[in-house]
C-alpha cells in the first residue's frame, strides 16, 4: 500500500517538475539559440 501511495506520488511529482521546468528549458534553449 504505502509503495504503490509513493510511486503515484513520485510520478505525479515527475509530471509536476516536467509541466513547471519544461517551458522553462525550451526559452533558455531557445534564447542560447538566437544569442550564439
Amino acid at each position: 500500500m504505502s509503495e504503490w501511495l509513493y510511486s503515484i506520488a513520485k510520478s505525479v511529482i515527475m509530471s509536476i517538475l516536467f509541466i513547471f521546468f519544461g517551458p522553462i528549458f525550451t526559452v533558455i534553449g531557445i534564447y542560447v539559440k538566437y544569442k550564439s
